[in-house]
């Protein structure tokens, strides 16, 4: 997508926070009981999206996709192959977020093999039924399902009534992810006027942050400020997700966070999902 921030690690970040309206209906109402962190051969040169065991036992994988791809039903299908070696029960879905309607196919089929899976556009979502949730997540989520100016306002005037101590991550999710949604001006005018009342941090990372991303016109010339800017907010939602986790933050992981690389960050907000301590997430002490 050309975006400075990773696309799936934000999505797998917004995911990990909690239950989502989302995540509910594509288990069937079953609970997640963990989120599980697997490598798969290196021949594929990649981690699943998001694999989560369930309280049923069974094994939910999504993946996250952003652009029609023709390739899709080949690559479930090694995936779901993959997987089944180690689960006994695999449910494969691809949960689509791209501008573009969806036009991949719902599996594959050969002489020799045919496989299925499931395929959802997150436009299939009621916007309004997320946002009754009252969950900053599904306030996320149900922005990525609006379809119309009058749903994208609805969600930034939920936004920006949610409590303050989960306002600032949603709208930096928000921020983030409106990389994969054409919005309209007065939606960008309302994300300024934002900034305004809600006073996200005193620190004003989360600002910067919006400036940063949202600015029209975004030049070749100013990338490298604006890749500064997206570091902050990363380093602000990694920050959240942790704190939200494991209580205050220890001065050795606050300036391990605040002198990390793009990398670092994708790779460690993966790591919050599931790790069991700071530690997990960034390394030893020292």
């Amino acid at each position: 997508m050309g975006a400075l921030f990773d696309i799936d690690a934000a999505l797998k970040h917004l995911f990990s926070l909690g239950p989502t309206f989302v995540m509910d209906r594509m288990s069937g109402g079953v609970a997640v009981r963990e989120y599980l962190n697997l490598e798969l051969p290196a021949v594929l040169k990649r981690r699943v999206d998001m694999l989560s065991r369930l309280v049923d036992e069974s094994v939910l994988h999504v993946e996250f996709q952003c652009r029609n791809d023709p390739r899709m039903g080949k690559r479930m299908a090694v995936y779901h192959a993959l997987l089944a070696e180690r689960y006994d029960e695999v449910r494969s879905i691809v949960l689509y977020f791209g501008r573009a309607p969806l036009r991949m196919a719902r599996g594959m089929s050969t002489r020799q093999m045919k496989f299925d899976y499931e395929l959802i556009d997150i436009r299939e979502f009621d916007p309004m039924e997320l946002l009754k949730t009252g969950r900053d997540t599904d306030c996320v989520l149900a922005f990525l399902a609006a379809r119309s100016d009058a749903e994208f306002k609805s969600v930034l005037s939920h936004a920006a009534r949610l409590p303050a101590d989960i306002r600032w991550r949603a709208l930096a999710l928000l921020v983030v992810l409106s990389e994969l949604r054409p919005l309209p001006r007065y939606v960008k005018l309302e994300l300024n006027r934002m900034d305004t009342r809600i006073r996200l941090r005193d620190d004003g990372l989360l600002v910067q942050f919006r400036r940063e991303w949202m600015a029209e016109g975004r030049r070749e010339g100013k990338r490298e400020g604006k890749l500064e800017g997206v570091l902050e907010g990363m380093r602000t939602l990694l920050r959240g997700t942790l704190e939200g986790k494991f209580g205050r933050i220890p001065s050795w992981a606050s300036e391990r966070i605040k002198s990390s690389n793009r990398a670092q960050l994708n790779r460690w907000s993966r790591k919050a999902a599931t790790a069991e301590s700071i530690e997990r997430v960034l390394g030893p002490r020292g």
